[in-house]
């Protein structure tokens, strides 16, 4: 049997379809809380007998960014924020031996001739076995034994270690192009796209390899490419929100034995609306495992009866990554605006951060934390102003290649000028996300949150504590696209219960057809 090191041709014949990269399968994102403050009140009035009053102050809107809640992103394949698995490829049922490790140690040509086949069937437990016995022979190949040893590293996810045991093979011999081509490959995976470009454009450029390996690497460069270039999206909806102005349901209200009766614009107003959406992504290796990205969005929303609530928003946000084929870390800063009805009416900024791992192929653990300062132009509006932080840590199961679950935590906390608006919520939330071999995909979400105030209510001089819950239906077809837009529909349900009944119990039910291309 020739040795690698004699014989580099020796690495044709194990074939690197086995050890192709793995499929870039995304991450759900940040499981974002919905903060859906109420528009109601009435004033005090100074009879037993029911009255017509106006509320007494205006309360932030929030139609605009419940439309487009993390949670969803978190559920939805991005191909692109996080990290992908690595292929999940289950080990070959081992063959009976037809032979003894003493055969195997006295004879290294049989153990290469094993060692060679368990590459091919990616039978890792009888590759590790028989890779141990080879090495106690006088006459092992350190460079197979390094290959073999690189192979299994890759298999447990452990490609730093991998990419190591490659480079010093081709620092011994650079003549080894299938095991560049594997370094390539393996630097590809673990998100090292400059260094693996390298490799891969040596490859390509190589005349005295087979074409199609020569093809393979130029499909790998084009990919590269891909993934750093800037990707956007385009989301149309049309919907209907019964709740347009967040009011709690009751009309009456009884303070100190006097009945406050909202007008009948302070009830629950319904509408039709339309929704855009333009975002916008990249993300660019500068380096090992270092990246900078980018994300930036403008979003309207318009409704046909109720103009004075369409909103218009623009969102900023920046990133330093760290990725890995198994784990990720990011942060940076992130800006926002929003208009109400034509108008100036909130800015803020803040700061994101991620991180996450998954601990096997299938199961992925991850924790999204935020901070936001936001500030309001309309000057009843200045007690809303201050901070709000989260943090919402989540484990990721995925089922099947085509299904899975999600379940995590989270908390809340409003630090806002006026004490009796701040609040500490705290949730629990749970997903699913399938697509059927058919094309049909099924998305849903549910979260239950526990909301306290800081301070009594200024009204009613009673501590505030809201019980709510918040689900998300959808469901679509990937083979109904028209113009390359899939279409979806989708239910959003709210419903708040107060322990201020008459003040803030509200439900809101809003359905959409959605609309999305991804260019």
């Amino acid at each position: 049997m020739p040795r690698l090191s004699a014989n580099p041709a020796y690495f044709r014949s194990l074939r690197l379809s086995a050890f192709a990269p793995a499929c870039l399968v995304s991450t759900l994102r940040n499981v974002g809380k919905v903060s859906l403050l109420l528009s109601l009140l009435g004033t005090l009035a100074t009879n037993t007998l029911a009255q017509t009053v106006e509320p007494p102050r205006q309360e932030p809107i929030e139609n605009l960014r419940r439309l487009d809640s993390d949670w969803q992103e978190r559920l939805q394949p991005t191909g692109r924020q996080q990290p992908a698995p690595p292929r999940h490829v289950a080990d070959a049922e081992a063959p009976p031996p037809s032979v003894t490790d003493d055969d195997l140690r006295q004879y290294p040509q049989l153990a290469e001739i094993v060692i060679t086949a368990s590459l091919h069937s990616q039978d890792w437990k009888t590759l590790a076995h028989v890779l141990h016995l080879y090495q106690q022979s006088p006459g092992h190949d350190p460079q197979l034994v390094r290959y073999g040893q690189g192979a299994i590293l890759r298999q447990q996810r452990h490609h730093s270690a991998a990419i190591a045991q490659y480079r010093d093979m081709l620092n011994e011999d650079a003549s080894l192009d299938y095991v560049r081509f594997d370094l390539a490959a393996m630097l590809f995976e673990n998100k090292q796209y400059r260094d693996a470009r390298t490799q891969f454009e040596a490859t390509a450029g190589n005349e005295t390899l087979p074409p199609s390996m020569r093809q393979l690497a130029q499909l790998y460069l084009n990919t590269i490419d891909q993934q750093q270039r800037v990707v956007p999206r385009l989301r149309l909806r049309l919907i209907h929100n019964s709740n347009v102005n967040q009011s709690g349901d009751e009309r009456d209200i009884i303070f100190s034995n006097v009945i406050l009766r909202k007008p009948l614009d302070a009830m629950p107003q319904s509408s039709w609306g339309t929704n855009y959406a333009l975002i916008l992504e990249q993300e660019a290796n500068i380096g090992g495992n270092h990246f900078l990205a980018y994300d930036a969005s403008v979003d309207g929303l318009r409704y046909t009866s109720l103009s004075g609530y369409d909103e218009n928003a623009i969102a900023l946000a920046f990133h330093y990554k760290n990725q890995t084929v198994s784990s990720w870390l990011a942060l940076g800063p992130a800006l926002q605006w929003q208009w109400l009805d034509g108008k100036r009416y909130s800015h803020g900024e803040g700061l994101n951060a991620s991180i996450g791992h998954w601990f096997t192929p299938s199961v992925q653990v991850s924790t999204y934390a935020r901070w936001l300062k936001r500030h309001y132009y309309d000057v009843r509006l200045r007690s809303y102003e201050g901070d709000t932080s989260s943090i919402s840590p989540g484990l990721l199961w995925m089922i099947t290649p085509r299904a899975s679950l999600f379940a995590g935590l989270s908390y809340q906390r409003d630090s806002l000028a006026a004490p009796s608006e701040s609040f500490r919520q705290r949730s629990i939330n749970a997903g699913f996300a399938t697509q059927l071999e058919n094309g049909l995909n099924l998305n849903a979400f549910a979260q239950i949150g526990f909301r306290r105030y800081d301070a009594v209510d200024t009204l009613l001089h009673e501590w505030r504590k809201d019980r709510r819950f918040t689900t998300n239906l959808s469901i679509g077809h990937s083979q109904l696209t028209f113009a390359g837009f899939e279409p979806k529909l989708g239910l959003l349900y709210e419903r708040v219960r107060s322990s201020h009944t008459a003040l803030y119990t509200r439900r809101t039910r809003q359905w959409m057809l959605t609309l999305e291309k991804r260019f």
